[in-house]
């Protein structure tokens, strides 16, 4: 571990004003609320959003459950008969606790072949702590585009989708009439896994994005908005590289706060659901295989990536991806006074389980 002490010119803090449920120290912890989920159109994208539901509102209704094969193309679609199912830990439709709040925003991107809900329990656990998240199916690159047609990667645009979101979230559309007067888009935390995060590295600049965190992807640029950055890698990922992810972090400049944790022995599946999904039938190439399905090789391979037995389990990793993770979104974004000290512990919370752990402190947050 490495610290640098930099000063810089502080760009305008956010303002953290409104009534918010206590949440447990421990960020890995879920938080009190538990978590609706909609499925709503924004800008003519189809987006998840995950929120904190009004108490009580859940009693007596089952977890919900995403259908994969909805991201499918036809043709294959009709050869898989039965349900492909990812567990939520959200509740449909739910109302939102709009007693609380107003909540800062997370907009997830997901990565190449990836889609909307790919990375849903990273989403509902920060939701379950008082964030509103949003993920979009990101056209051109989404498993279903590469599917049908993989030439639509040349067209695909998730920066612009973002920014799409974020500028569409200022106007509240009738789309999110259920959020009125919960969201505070002058607190916008960014993450993307793979692609994603690639796509959000530059985005500091758009208003009200004041933290960034790439996964399993590279650094971040400065921008006028930005006040902290985490880059988070995987030791053991063979899609792309741990020493060009760690790399590109130390390249980054550091007129952000900006931190680096890597994850021992996980690959770069580990900021996904993916690896969980009907884990018992062999995973996504377990069902490949089981229905004979033509996928092209560089998507099982990339589909399969840290699914390795002997790797690290998902739901280890999505602990120390929501420990890490929830400590830097809540430091700005719910101006937590206590999460720096704690991102600072990663390492004595999780020995034998963290890679690198590194952070470039700035003078006026210490």
């Amino acid at each position: 571990m490495s610290i640098l002490v930099f000063s810089c010119i502080k760009p305008e803090a956010p303002v953290c004003d409104g009534d918010m449920l206590s949440v447990p120290e421990n960020p890995a912890a879920k938080g009190p609320w538990e978590v609706g989920a909609r499925t709503v159109t924004i800008a003519g994208l189809k987006v998840e959003v995950w929120y904190p539901a009004e108490p009580g509102s859940h009693d007596n209704l089952e977890k919900h459950q995403y259908d994969i094969r909805e991201h499918l193309p036809d043709d294959l679609f009709l050869k898989v008969i039965d349900p492909v199912i990812q567990d939520c830990d959200c509740y449909r439709d739910l109302p939102a606790d709009t007693d609380h709040g107003p909540y800062p925003v997370i907009i997830m991107v997901h990565g190449y072949g990836g889609f909307r809900t790919a990375s849903a329990a990273l989403c509902t656990h920060w939701a379950s702590r008082g964030f509103i998240v949003f993920s979009a199916d990101n056209p051109g690159i989404t498993l279903k585009d590469l599917l049908g047609n993989m030439f639509g990667v040349f067209f695909a645009n998730q920066s612009g989708d973002t920014k799409k979101i974020i500028r569409n979230i200022n106007w509240m559309p009738d789309s999110l009439d259920f959020l009125k007067n919960a969201i505070d888009t002058s607190r916008i935390g960014l993450a993307g896994h793979s692609a994603g995060g690639a796509a959000i590295r530059s985005l500091g600049d758009v208003p009200g994005v004041r933290v960034i965190i790439p996964m399993a992807s590279g650094g971040v640029d400065d921008g006028a908005y930005l006040l902290s950055s985490l880059v988070m890698g995987a030791e053991n990922d063979g899609v792309w590289a741990y020493a060009s992810q760690l790399e590109s972090y130390t390249d980054s400049s550091p007129e952000n706060f900006k931190r680096f944790v890597g994850i021992a022995n996980a690959g770069h599946l580990a900021f996904t659901d993916i690896c969980a999904i009907e884990r018992d039938k062999g995973g996504l190439l377990g069902i490949v295989d089981y229905y004979g399905l033509d996928f092209n090789e560089n998507l099982v391979r990339l589909g399969t990536d840290g699914c390795e037995e002997g790797r690290l389990s998902p739901e280890d990793g999505w602990e120390i991806i929501n420990y890490a993770s929830t400590a830097v979104f809540e430091e700005t974004l719910q101006c937590s006074d206590n999460s720096t000290e704690i991102i600072q512990l990663i390492e004595s919370v999780y020995p034998e389980k963290i890679k690198n752990f590194d952070y470039s402190v700035l003078n006026y947050l210490k």
